[in-house]
C-alpha cells in the first residue's frame, strides 16, 4: 500500500531513496524530509477515510420489543426502540410505518389496536421513569408542553426529541424531523404530500363569519382558543374569521364585556374524546348572559369531541373539512 501511495504522489520508492549517493545529491537530500511528510499525510488521510467508511457500514446490536438482541445498522439505531409520550406523536410514528419500533406509549393513547400490550409510560404531566428505563428505549419522543418530563427522562441517560404540535408548521416540521431521524424520508415526504393534497381539496368557500372556539365543557374551566392555537390557521384556511385574535386564555381572565365585544357568529366547544356531550338546553343556559352575541341569538353553538379535534396532529385536514360541514351549511341557509 505504501508503494502505491508513493507512485500516486510521483515520489521515489524506498529502494531508490537508499540507492542515491550523498555526494552531489544535497538538493535531493534536503527535499527528502518534505517528501516523507507528504507520504505520511497521504497515508494518514487514507486510513481516516477507510475508518469513516467502516464506521458508516458498522452494525450494532439493539433490542427488539421482547428485549432480544437484534443486529441493527447504526443509521437506524436511533429509532430501534421508540417511546411516545403523546397520542399525536404515536399517530405520527404509525403513519411513518414505524409502529413496530414502538416499545411504550402514553396513558391516553387510543390509536392502537385493542389487543396492544405496549406499556403505558406516562401522560402530559407525569412519566414513570422506572418503566421507561426498563424498556431500554433508543429515543423518547415528546411534545413541547412536556419539557419538564424530558428533563427527568434525560437525567437517567435516555435520549429524547421534542416536537411542537400546537401549529400546522410545527406538525409539518415534526414529520420532516422524524423522517430524517429514523431514515424514512420517503414515508415522511409521502405523508406531507398527502396532507397538502387533502388541505387543497378543502375549498376556501365560506363567508367571512366569525367563529369563537372554546376548549372544555360548560361545567369546567373554559379556554378561548386564540392565534397561538391549532385551530386559528384552519379557520382562516376555509375562509372563516377567528373571533379571538389574542393568545389562548382562560375565560375567567376575560371580562364579560370583552367576550360580548367579540360578537362571534358561531361558537364551538371542543371536548376530550368520549366525554358526554351537553344538550342544546344546557348550552343555551350557559350562554344566556351573552344574549347580545349573534351566535347565541341564532343558537349557532356546536360541540365536537372527535379525537382529531382534541389531539392536534396529522389529521388536521379532517378538522378543516369539519369546519366546512358545520358552518358551510349554515352559511348557505343564513348568510346574514
Amino acid at each position: 500500500m505504501e508503494s502505491e501511495a508513493l507512485a500516486v504522489l510521483n515520489l521515489p520508492s524506498k529502494n531508490s531513496l537508499k540507492s542515491g549517493t550523498r555526494a552531489g545529491n544535497s538538493s535531493k537530500s534536503a527535499s527528502r524530509p518534505m517528501k516523507v511528510l507528504l507520504v505520511c499525510l497521504f497515508l494518514a488521510n487514507w486510513q481516516t477515510v477507510r475508518a469513516e467508511e467502516s464506521l458508516s457500514a458498522e452494525t450494532t446490536h439493539s433490542l427488539d420489543k421482547r428485549g432480544s438482541s437484534i443486529e441493527t445498522s447504526t443509521s437506524d439505531a436511533k429509532c430501534s426502540r421508540i417511546i411516545s409520550l403523546a397520542p399525536s406523536i404515536t399517530e405520527l410514528v404509525i403513519a411513518l410505518q414505524l409502529a413496530d419500533k414502538l416499545v411504550g406509549v402514553s396513558s391516553f393513547d387510543n390509536v392502537l389496536s385493542s389487543d396492544s400490550d405496549l406499556p403505558r409510560v406516562g401522560d402530559l404531566f407525569n412519566v414513570n421513569l422506572e418503566t421507561a428505563h426498563s424498556l431500554r428505549p433508543s429515543i423518547v419522543l415528546a411534545l413541547h408542553e412536556q419539557r419538564h418530563l424530558i428533563k427527568k427522562v434525560e437525567s437517567v441517560g435516555i435520549k429524547s426529541v421534542i416536537f411542537n404540535h400546537n401549529t400546522l408548521e410545527g406538525i409539518q416540521q415534526s414529520i420532516e424531523e422524524l423522517g430524517a431521524l429514523c431514515h424514512v424520508h420517503q414515508n415522511s415526504d409521502q405523508l406531507l404530500s398527502d396532507l397538502t393534497r387533502e388541505m387543497a381539496s378543502v375549498k376556501d368557500s365560506l363567508a367571512d363569519q366569525k367563529v369563537l372556539i372554546v376548549i372544555g365543557g360548560v361545567q369546567e374551566q373554559l379556554y378561548v382558543s386564540g392565534r397561538d392555537g391549532f385551530f386559528y390557521p384552519l379557520l382562516k384556511h376555509v375562509g372563516l374569521k377567528p373571533a379571538f385574535e389574542q393568545k389562548t386564555v382562560a375565560t375567567g381572565a376575560l371580562a364579560a364585556e370583552a367576550l360580548l365585544s367579540l360578537r362571534p357568529d358561531h361558537i364551538l366547544h371542543i371536548l376530550p374524546p368520549n366525554r358526554p356531550l351537553p344538550s342544546k338546553e344546557v348550552l343555551k343556559t350557559h350562554w344566556r348572559k351573552f344574549a347580545g352575541v349573534p351566535a347565541v341569538q341564532r343558537e349557532s353553538i356546536f360541540v365536537r369531541s372527535e379525537p382529531f379535534f382534541s389531539i392536534p396532529g396529522i389529521h388536521y385536514p379532517k378538522v378543516a373539512k369539519a369546519f366546512v360541514e358545520m358552518f358551510g351549511e349554515l352559511n348557505e341557509r343564513d348568510p346574514s
